[in-house]
């Protein structure tokens, strides 16, 4: 059981820090009623940053390593990324379903590539 826990716990935290920038970005260009940013080289770049940042900030909270075991927390940092990529895409399509407009992080590669940040910050830097 502990072994689920240390699994599914970082995975839910990837997912919902990968959300958490849509949402923002999607408040400050209604606010500012900006086009979103065109350019996906520096939409990956701004993502990938965004995402260290995020690890950081999540070490602050939680300075300590969910997972204990060496393996776990690798395949962790490989698996994590991948669902929140995987739970990005499935939002996008529901938006788009519902007739909502989409927004670039909703897509696999700028959702994952967020959370490979955030667990490559946790990854390294979590005292374990």
């Amino acid at each position: 059981m502990e072994i689920i826990f240390e699994i599914v716990l970082p995975i839910v935290l990837e997912v919902l820090t990968s959300s958490l920038p849509d949402f923002v970005i999607a408040c400050f260009q209604h606010m500012f009623n900006r086009p979103p940013m065109r350019n996906p080289v520096m939409a990956a770049l701004g993502y990938g940053i965004l995402g260290l940042i995020i690890g950081g900030i999540s070490l602050l909270i939680f300075p300590n390593s969910f997972v204990k075991s060496a393996d776990i927390r690798t395949f962790t940092l490989i698996l994590s990324p991948i669902v929140a990529g995987l739970m990005m895409l499935s939002l996008r399509a529901y938006r788009i379903k519902h007739g909502k407009n989409a927004t670039r992080i909703e897509s696999f590669f700028y959702g994952s590539l967020l959370a490979l940040g955030v667990s490559a910050v946790r990854y390294v830097f979590a005292n374990h």
